[in-house]
């Protein structure tokens, strides 16, 4: 799990590349969206197979693609990430680990989370 924010980077996800993570879940801001340096390295996990879940850190509301910018939710479904809907971080977490244990090939995680962006 890797949160954004307020000048947060792509740190994190590139460690967690670097250690042949399975899947990652970033919790965003508001609808889904993160700082430039995060939504790049999104994009550079999901071409390397790795299956990313955008989800909010509000309390309550679902993600949904809407902004452009570079960690936009829109350019983040362009760029293969999947939206949690109204799951918390901790809950897609789990979602994306058991799904990740029942499905023979990463890229098919897709059909287990939100279909919007798509």
């Amino acid at each position: 799990m890797v949160k954004s924010g307020a000048g947060v980077g792509g740190d994190q996800i590139e460690a967690a590349l670097d250690t042949g993570v399975d899947g990652l879940v970033v919790e965003g801001t508001g609808l889904g969206n993160t700082t430039a340096a995060v939504g790049d390295a999104i994009e550079q996990a999901i071409s390397t197979g790795v299956p990313v879940v955008v989800t909010s850190r509000c309390y309550a509301g679902s993600t949904a693609p809407v902004y452009g910018t570079r960690g936009g939710g829109r350019t983040l479904a362009n760029h293969g990430a999947m939206h949690g809907d109204d799951l918390p971080t901790h809950k897609a977490r789990l979602k994306l680990l058991l799904v990740l244990r029942h499905v023979d090939d990463p890229s098919h995680t897709r059909r287990y989370f939100s279909r919007i962006g798509r």
